[in-house]
C-alpha cells in the first residue's frame, strides 16, 4: 500500500483537482490523508465530500503549524500496512501513471530509499506554457573530487547530485520507501520551505534515489506558491546547507563533496541571475535587473558559508 499525504492550508482553489488526480491513478492500492493545517475556507468540506464516496480518503485536522508539521502529522496517521509514502502538495496534480511509474524502480531495487520523476510546469488553468521545468529536472550533475560531472539519465540521484542542486522541485515527484523515511526522521520545521530538500539529502545518505525520466507531476505556478517567497527560500536553503555540514555522521569525503557541490550551486545561481539581469537591462527593466543581480550575490555568499565551530 502507498500512503499519500497532502498538507492543506486554505487550499479550496486547487484541492479538488489534486484529489481527482490521486483518485485517477492506475495504481489503486493507496490511502490518502489530507492534513488540514488550520484552514478557514472550505478545505475540510472538499475532503469530506471525497471521503463520503471513497473510503481511501481521510481527513486529519490540526492547528496551523506550517507545511513540515502537516507532513509529519500525515506520516503519523499512515496505515501500519503501507510500504511506501508520497507527499503531494495541495495545488499539484499527478499524471495518471505517476504511482505506477515511481513504484517500478523501487520494486526492482530494494536497496533504493526512494524514486523520483520529472515535473512539468502548469499554470492556474492546468496548461503547460513551456518545458523549462522539465529541463531543470533532467539536467543533473554530481560533485566529485575532480570537479562537477554531468550525469547519465540512467544514474540514480545520490548525495553528490543533491548537494549541487535539487531536481525534485516538488515532493509529489517522489515516492519514498517507508522504512527509509522512518530511518531518515521527520521533516524539519526549522528549514521550511526547504524542508523537502533537507529530506532528500538525508534520504540520499542511505543510497541513491532512482531517477525515472518521465513526467509524473504537474507543478502549478499560480503566483502564491511558497517558492515565490524568495528571501525566505534563500534563508532556508542556507540553513539546510549549514545543518548538513554540521552533521557529525558525515564522513570527511561526504563533507568535501558537499562543499564542492554547494560551490557549484553558487556559481550556477550567479550565472543564471546574471543572465536574467542582462536580459532585463536590454528591455530597460532596471528595477528587475537590480533585483536579479542582488539575488545572485546573496545566493553566492550564502552558499559559501561554513557552519560555526
Amino acid at each position: 500500500m502507498i500512503s499519500v499525504i497532502i498538507p492543506a492550508y486554505n487550499a479550496e482553489r486547487f484541492l479538488s483537482g489534486t484529489l481527482e488526480s490521486v483518485r485517477g491513478q492506475s495504481y489503486e492500492d493507496w490511502e490518502l490523508i489530507v492534513v488540514d493545517d488550520g484552514s478557514s475556507d472550505s478545505t475540510c468540506e472538499i475532503v469530506e465530500r471525497f471521503a463520503a464516496g471513497d473510503r481511501r480518503f481521510r481527513l486529519a485536522k490540526q492547528q496551523n503549524g506550517r507545511v513540515a508539521a502537516a507532513r509529519n502529522r500525515g506520516f503519523e496517521e499512515c496505515s501500519k500496512h503501507s510500504e511506501y509514502v508520497a507527499f503531494l502538495d495541495h495545488d499539484d496534480v499527478w499524471d495518471s501513471e505517476a504511482l505506477q511509474t515511481l513504484l517500478r524502480p523501487l520494486n526492482e531495487n530494494r536497496d533504493m530509499p526512494a524514486a523520483h520523476g520529472v515535473a512539468q510546469l502548469i499554470d492556474a488553468n492546468g496548461n503547460a506554457p513551456h518545458e523549462d521545468l522539465q529541463a531543470w529536472c533532467r539536467d543533473r550533475k554530481r560533485a566529485a573530487p575532480s570537479g562537477i560531472l554531468q550525469m547519465d539519465p540512467r544514474e540514480s540521484t545520490g548525495f553528490s547530485a543533491l548537494v549541487c542542486k535539487n531536481p525534485i522541485v516538488s515532493p509529489g515527484q517522489a515516492l519514498i520507501r517507508r522504512s527509509a523515511m522512518d530511518k531518515a526522521g521527520p521533516f524539519d520545521p526549522q528549514v521550511v520551505p526547504s524542508d523537502d530538500w533537507d529530506m532528500w539529502l538525508r534520504l540520499s545518505l542511505q543510497g541513491g534515489l532512482a531517477f525515472v525520466d518521465e513526467v509524473v507531476l504537474g507543478w502549478r505556478d499560480h503566483g502564491a506558491n511558497g517558492t515565490h517567497r524568495r528571501r525566505q527560500l534563500e534563508a532556508s536553503a542556507a540553513a539546510v546547507r549549514t545543518k548538513l555540514l554540521a552533521m557529525e555522521t558525515l564522513t570527511d569525503e561526504q563533507r568535501k563533496i558537499a562543499e564542492i557541490g554547494f560551490a557549484q550551486g553558487a556559481r550556477s545561481e550567479w550565472r543564471s541571475k546574471l543572465h536574467f539581469a542582462s536580459e532585463d537591462l536590454k528591455r530597460l527593466r532596471i528595477g528587475s535587473a537590480a533585483r536579479q543581480f542582488a539575488v545572485g550575490i546573496r545566493a553566492y555568499l550564502q552558499r559559501g558559508r561554513r557552519p560555526a565551530a
